[in-house]
């Protein structure tokens, strides 16, 4: 069996052609204020890639991950890689989701890695944001 191999790796100047390329494609690449950003890279059907841009809010106990998948992710990289990272950290992992992304969230918490916490009406946007937080398995 072939083994998958992924990484978080700091964002280089050899990768802003990719990012460009992404955001061409309508990912919306806008860095996060007071975030520190890498690229989740994965083995993919098509190889060792970059799969998504990660930006990453932490405190001494929590890390807040914002991520982009980029278009050539596959439900099975986006999956296997969102697993992966949210197990790489001894923090605590909180997560905010806009209502409208929120099923791959809800996936994950039939399946018991995400407890959903709850959930915030912002009335003057119209929006729900979801709360989740991985469940450690220890």
């Amino acid at each position: 069996m072939k083994s998958v191999y992924r990484a978080l790796k700091p964002i280089t100047e050899a990768d802003k052609p990719l990012l460009m390329l992404a955001e061409l494609q309508g990912v919306d690449i806008t860095p996060l204020a007071g975030a520190d950003r890498v690229l989740g890279w994965a083995e993919t059907k098509n190889g060792y890639m970059p799969i998504a841009v990660i930006d990453l809010v932490q405190t001494p106990y929590v890390v807040e991950p914002h991520v982009s998948w980029l278009p050539w992710a596959s439900p099975r990289d986006k999956y296997e890689g969102f697993i992966w990272f949210i197990r790489q950290f001894d923090k605590t992992v909180f997560i905010t989701v806009l209502k409208k992304y929120n099923d791959f969230h809800e996936m994950l918490v039939k399946r018991k890695i995400l407890r959903k916490i709850g959930v915030l009406e912002v009335k003057q946007a119209s929006e729900q944001i979801h709360f989740y937080q991985r469940i450690d398995n220890e």
